[in-house]
């Protein structure tokens, strides 16, 4: 898919390799916003492995229906877990700087700042469609 643009009268040729990916639901599009979210992390060095897949649906909630007690508990029904069991996947998340501690309230925890405007954009995207650009380049001063 090639997309125009124009600069100061001035034609670019934008090139653009676009895929589709169908969800059943809208939570399995979070889901995959998650996975592809994991796999920037990794791709950048800043991790250095992909999210598994139980974190990925712990996040997908908590993007969804926020960080809170009822979160938790539909978290560990859909998930099939004990609140201990949940705790140890909160603390992963929260060592891999996925969830971040409140200052306030030592038992809370939010979603880090990427996350957070990552689903602030999901949340207030005015279509269907949830358009995700990366841009490859090759780092000169590296």
């Amino acid at each position: 898919m090639i997309f125009y643009q124009y600069i100061r009268k001035k034609k670019l040729n934008v090139v653009v390799f676009k895929k589709d990916l169908k969800s059943k639901n809208e939570f399995e599009v979070l889901k995959n916003l998650i996975t592809v979210y994991s796999c920037y992390k990794t791709m950048t060095g800043q991790k250095s492995k992909m999210l598994r897949s139980k974190l990925v649906t712990l996040l997908s909630i908590y993007i969804k229906y926020g960080y809170n007690s009822e979160s938790k508990d539909y978290a560990c029904e859909l998930l099939s877990l004990k609140k201990t069991n949940l705790n140890c996947l909160n603390s992963e998340l929260r060592e891999g700087g996925f969830l971040i501690k409140s200052n306030m309230n030592t038992r809370d925890s939010y979603l880090n700042t990427e996350l957070e405007t990552l689903s602030n954009y999901y949340k207030n995207k005015n279509s269907e469609r949830t358009l995700f650009l990366f841009n490859l380049y090759i780092d000169e001063t590296a």
